[in-house]
């Protein structure tokens, strides 16, 4: 993932969540961060989706299961 669009996901996930992810192993469940809620969720992918001009489907979203999930998915929706 470029660097740039990193920054900006990561920008949009504190915003989002309302946490810094600095702090957050990128390998950690998404399910052990208490903001990553699932309505904080629906409006980080909605937020995406806006943003990038992309859709995810569900099994996608179900199958991000970390933060480096969440980046990797992100980078291969850009790059379609």
């Amino acid at each position: 993932m470029l660097e740039k669009t990193k920054a900006k996901a990561t920008k949009t996930i504190e915003e989002v969540m309302g946490i810094s992810i600095a702090k957050i192993d990128p390998k950690a469940p998404l399910n052990t961060i208490s903001e990553w809620d699932s309505f904080n969720n629906l409006m980080l992918i909605s937020k995406f989706q806006e943003e990038y001009n992309i859709e995810f489907t569900a099994l996608e979203i179900e199958n991000a299961k970390t933060l480096a999930d969440v980046f990797a998915l992100l980078d291969k929706k850009i790059k379609q």
